[in-house]
């Protein structure tokens, strides 16, 4: 995750392997945040990132 201010993403979580959902809870109100979502394969490579923003 990072905030409008933020120079650099931070670690979140790290959610089990049959996780579909993750909610953020303590946001602050009109702010903006961009997250970066990978996955990892069973051999331990990691996908290309995938932003979002809310």
């Amino acid at each position: 995750m990072k905030g409008a201010a933020d120079s650099s993403y931070q670690l979140v979580t790290q959610m089990a392997a049959n996780a579909f959902s993750y909610e953020e809870r303590g946001l602050k109100a009109d702010q903006l945040y961009t997250y970066k979502i990978t996955s990892l394969s069973s051999r331990g490579k990691e996908s290309d990132p995938v932003s979002v923003s809310n």
